[in-house]
């Protein structure tokens, strides 16, 4: 049964042998049970979704929250889980009010895959152009649909193997970041080395003609 207000409840009850018999209780109803509800961010494997409570208490204040999600039971109003692999996961919420009533809501979360960013640096020189081969990958049915390189040297680009020019030698800090058509973003940093181009203290000596001659430069690069 489910009281809606106090009083005398009975419940009749017969057995297979046609025998009857009767109970009585008498009830006195609190308040309403809430009505649980609860939100999650997009879920992507090996990064961390918060979940949050979004129970209206109908009556009372509530007391106690008590999810289970990845396994694992947790006391929170807005939790965050991380999730090592993609799949689809148990989530579930109860809420105890200061009324003492309880309610409850179960449902799953899918966990998308994230992109594993990787790509190839060259040997980079000042003044010449460079271009990086990204090697980033996705598990199906995951897809990359879009690229953000920063190189550093206030320049960007999105495509996918992007060419970039560096004007001088130095440290560089360069980023790719990649994100799927789930939402999903991963993203890799490093710090590279434009080397310098100068080709400086060139050393000869006399030469004869006919003579093959061997030129040296003292150039540190």
């Amino acid at each position: 049964i489910s009281p809606t207000e106090n009083g005398t409840y009975w419940v009749d009850v017969f057995n297979a042998n046609g025998c009857f018999a009767q109970d009585t209780a008498i009830l006195a109803v609190a308040g309403d049970a809430p009505l649980v509800s609860f939100t999650s961010g997009l879920s992507c494997e090996k990064q961390f979704t918060q979940f949050t409570n979004t129970t209206i208490p109908p009556s009372g204040t509530i007391t106690n929250e008590e999810w289970i999600l990845n396994g694992a039971a947790l006391n929170s109003s807005a939790p965050e889980v991380y999730f090592e692999d993609t799949g689809t996961y148990e989530a579930s919420l109860t809420v105890t009010l200061s009324t003492g009533c309880i309610g409850e809501l179960s449902g799953t979360v899918d966990v998308f895959p994230s992109p594993i960013v990787n790509l190839i640096i060259p040997s980079i020189c000042e003044g010449s152009e460079v271009t990086f081969a990204n090697q980033t990958t996705i598990e199906a049915p995951g897809i990359i649909d879009s690229y953000l390189w920063d190189f550093g040297n206030e320049s960007s680009s999105t495509i996918q193997n992007p060419s970039t020019t560096y004007a001088s030698s130095g440290i560089f800090n360069l980023s790719l970041e990649a994100s799927s058509s789930q939402g999903c973003i991963a993203s890799f940093g490093k710090s590279i080395t434009v080397n310098s181009a100068d080709i400086t203290n060139p050393f000869f000596s006399a030469s004869c003609k006919g003579l093959t001659h061997l030129f040296r430069s003292d150039t540190l690069v």
